[in-house]
């Protein structure tokens, strides 16, 4: 009942902070950005039967440092820098969070079609990067080892846990590259509601795949 709860808080903030956005108040903004990624954390706490006490730990230790990477970007200072580190540690507790319970076997294969989408991103966003080339680097390769360890995983176990953290993280892969184009190559007017919807979205089934019920029957 609570997990109903905090999942219906979260996608109705996350509707408000999105019209708060563009249509103001800024105030709303500073309410509700924060309340959405705490919702989500407590989500995780809240997990049955979760996959294991270690997995949930770190999946809540990396929602914890998005929270502060949230806060870090919403205000209003230059603060990109240490939002990117704050996410950037996020991103490293979830590939040993995927790691922490995945299953024998590694499909390498994989890492073709994402370093190719890495390789794109860069190029385009190569243009506005100036003196921040090196940090964007290191981001794109840890969210990509991610997406590689959530796909890893997924595809050696066919269980629903599994699905909903792969899906997730591929969603976060598309909600920070829309981010990084808004950023880096200008920004555009749908930005907000791309990089919210997805974002959002990805975090919220990162979180419900802390939970192995439903894993007895693998998913095709």
């Amino acid at each position: 009942m609570l997990v109903t709860i905090l999942t219906i808080i979260t996608f109705v903030a996350a509707a408000l902070d999105i019209r708060a956005e563009y249509l103001g108040p800024q105030a709303q903004v500073y309410f509700f950005k924060p309340l959405i990624t705490t919702c989500i954390l407590l989500i995780a706490t809240q997990a049955q039967k979760p996959v294991s006490s270690r997995y949930q730990h770190l999946i809540t230790a990396g929602m914890f440092f998005s929270l502060v990477g949230d806060v870090l970007l919403m205000l209003p200072l230059d603060a990109f820098v240490p939002g990117l580190i704050s996410f950037l540690i996020a991103q490293v507790i979830f590939v040993f969070a995927f790691r922490s319970s995945a299953r024998p076997g590694r499909a390498l294969w994989m890492v073709i079609p994402l370093a190719a989408y890495g390789i794109l991103m860069f190029v385009l966003l190569l243009p506005g990067l100036d003196g921040l080339m090196i940090p964007v680097i290191v981001y794109l390769v840890v969210i990509l080892a991610m997406a590689w360890r959530g796909w890893n995983r997924w595809f050696h176990s066919r269980e629903r846990s599994t699905l909903l953290a792969l899906v997730g993280a591929l969603l976060f892969v598309v909600s920070d590259s829309a981010l990084a184009i808004g950023k880096f190559r200008g920004r555009y007017g749908a930005q907000t509601a791309v990089v919210m919807i997805t974002y959002v979205l990805a975090q919220w089934l990162i979180a419900y795949s802390v939970s192995g019920e439903g894993d007895s029957e693998p998913v095709p």
